[in-house]
């Protein structure tokens, strides 16, 4: 009977250790040196990112997004099956990159408009706005990443003209809103009485400056 109760103790402390082993978990920078392709998946997700590929190819950015998050899972505990799915996440970013290069090709007069209104400050100034117009050229690169060239071809001028809008709209506020604010103060204080030519002058000055960004919405000076 003692033998077999040794037996059992012995056996059941393996059982033990061994579920302690199989539930251990890794420190980070153990995981990525045991799994190479966990910390590659990382970093270049992240370089993606910094290009707005999540933006030109979204749905074969966050593929490859979903499966750096569950290889982390996995090889955190010590599973061989994280660096497998690491891998394949490095084959949808890969191809999440070429889409986001035909996206890129395929819209560049719109991502030309963007960056012009992005400059403009709209981003900030216009937030509202601009947010509803990357709305619709994520609409766009969607398409284009599903293979309906034809139809996001069909929908690029509306959102250049969008950013256009914008891009002016901020330009004008940033370039005369402060003469607007003085000629409205102006006439709070009654200085048309004082000096009804003058303002009338500053007026037509401020007019002609919304005129000439209508014609021409680089010449802020």
């Amino acid at each position: 009977m003692s033998k077999l109760w040794c037996l059992g103790l012995i056996i059941s402390v393996s059982l033990v250790v061994s579920g302690c082993s199989s539930n251990k978990v890794l420190t980070e920078t153990t995981m990525y040196q045991q799994y190479p392709s966990v910390e590659e998946l990382k970093n270049q997700l992240a370089n993606a990112k910094s290009q707005e590929v999540d933006i030109f190819s979204p749905e074969a950015f966050e593929k490859a997004n979903e499966s750096y998050q569950e290889a982390v899972k996995l090889a955190s505990k010590d599973n061989p099956k994280g660096e497998v799915i690491a891998r394949d996440g490095l084959s949808q970013l890969t191809a999440a990159n070429t889409n986001a290069r035909q996206a890129r090709d395929i819209l560049e007069e719109v991502l030309t408009a963007r960056s012009k209104s992005i400059a403009a400050g709209a981003n900030v100034r216009e937030s509202s706005d601009f947010k509803e117009i990357e709305e619709e050229l994520l609409d766009l690169t969607m398409m284009i990443e599903a293979g309906k060239l034809d139809k996001a071809k069909d929908g690029r001028a509306d959102v250049f003209k969008a950013y256009q809008q914008l891009e002016l709209v901020s330009l004008k506020g940033n370039t005369v809103e402060q003469a607007e604010d003085a000629l409205a103060n102006a006439r709070k204080r009654d200085v048309d009485d004082l000096a009804p030519k003058t303002l009338r002058l500053a007026q037509e000055e401020y007019q002609l400056a919304l005129n000439v960004l209508d014609a021409d919405r680089s010449d802020t000076a």
